[in-house]
């Protein structure tokens, strides 16, 4: 009786252990299947009007953001746009990644790598945008191709030629 008691702690013991081992791996790391993203345009060289081709004037950073959708399918429980951001210089390329700071997308939900950029009015709701009501709110839209990685935050650059990285 002692012994398969023995063993039976001795089992709980080894499984609590790989338990909290993985858990503080998973919590501190995007796994090699998984992936995250964060979109930048250098607003002080980015063009918005010339990259979609639209007249002089249109863009208009009071009135208007850029949305990045990206090549993920979520159902719903994540979005699938988010915000590009315009303060490149705050970003540090060798920041570690902190859990929850960024969405990590689950293999099942990261598609092909056909990233939209989209420009809408700052009111937008991102959720609605895949509606036919939120599609009033895009006033221009490119499609954009890029291999991302997984296992690891994409920083992508918004540049003339398209998508790039940013932090290599």
């Amino acid at each position: 009786m002692k012994t398969i008691l023995g063993i039976a702690i001795g089992i709980i013991a080894v499984v609590w252990v790989i338990v909290r081992v993985f858990g503080a791996y998973n919590s501190n790391a995007i796994l090699s299947n998984e992936a995250s993203f964060e979109v930048l345009v250098d607003s002080n060289s980015f063009d918005a009007d010339e990259f979609f081709g639209l007249p002089e004037g249109t863009f208009d950073p009071e009135k208007h953001i850029l949305i990045c959708k990206l090549p993920v399918e979520t159902e719903g429980f994540r979005p699938s746009h988010v915000s590009v951001r315009t303060d490149i210089e705050n970003i540090a390329c060798n920041t570690k990644v902190e859990k929850g700071q960024y969405i990590q997308y689950q293999p099942y939900e990261l598609k092909d790598s056909k990233f939209e950029l989209l420009m809408v009015h700052k009111n937008a709701n991102l959720i609605a945008l895949n509606s036919p009501v939120g599609s009033r709110l895009i006033l221009a839209k490119k499609s954009l191709r890029y291999d991302y990685s997984k296992g690891r935050l994409n920083r992508l650059l918004i540049s003339k030629s398209g998508l790039m990285e940013y932090c290599n």
